[in-house]
């Protein structure tokens, strides 16, 4: 809840304490946009939870702004997709939700999902992925890069690496039902290339072919997937 903070309260999770000399140091994620909007992270168990508003002015503010922490959906034992009370379902048809700006939001309608955020933290970006449990099967993940400034696309593998792409087509993670909230990577923003970024988030029934993914990036798959893709431009 944003109160009578507006868009200048950011919040900002960190893992057991916060070093304001260093914010990258146990970073786990953050709103994303100041404005009032859920975001997620995974805290390991019995480990400590620091959340951290900071203003985004220079000048001190004061005001009004609140929060609510829920629990994980999930247990500890079993399979997520078996414990969840909400799951999204495995796609059954070609779906290209759509191009939006990076901002995480939890919610188990593909149609409404944005399962991709970026963080900044000095001169750290941080890019997160959050998706849910799955009903009715399991499902494989991959992550699409374009980036012209860097001559092509390039696909991130379990290992996170770059690999490029299509040339290599390897999924992020492979055949699973459970949630996952997790960093994707986080770079030395002044160290990388200025220029149109675009990442495609691509859900697929497990088992599908590799062939399948370099269809679904270009368009022309008539197989059934999930896509979301998120846009950013760095000076």
């Amino acid at each position: 809840d944003a109160g009578t903070m507006g868009v200048t309260a950011h919040a900002v999770a960190y893992l057991n304490s916060y070093d304001p000399t260093d914010k990258s140091l146990n970073y786990l994620g953050d709103v994303g946009s100041s404005v009032s909007q859920p975001f997620s992270f995974k805290v390991p168990a019995n480990q400590n939870l620091v959340l951290v508003v900071n203003t985004n002015n220079s000048t001190a503010e004061t005001g009004t702004y609140g929060f609510t922490i829920s629990g994980f959906p999930c247990q500890s034992t079993g399979s997520c997709s078996q414990q969840c009370a909400h799951t999204m379902n495995v796609p059954t048809s070609p779906t290209n939700i759509g191009t939006f700006a990076p901002g995480i939001y939890m919610n188990y309608d593909p149609m409404t999902a944005r399962p991709f955020g970026l963080g900044e933290s000095g001169d750290t970006l941080t890019g997160s992925c959050w998706l849910p449990c799955w009903r009715n099967g399991h499902v494989d993940i991959y992550l699409v890069l374009d980036a012209p400034a860097y001559g092509g696309k390039f696909m991130l593998s379990e290992f996170h690496q770059w690999l490029p792409f299509p040339a290599m087509i390897q999924p992020w993670m492979t055949y699973t039902d459970d949630d996952v909230y997790t960093e994707l990577f986080s770079l030395q923003k002044s160290g990388i290339l200025p220029g149109n970024y675009k990442l495609d988030v691509i859900v697929v029934p497990s088992g599908t072919a590799a062939s399948t993914i370099d269809q679904i990036v270009s368009g022309a798959a008539a197989a059934p997937y999930y896509k979301w893709s998120f846009t950013e431009t760095l000076p």
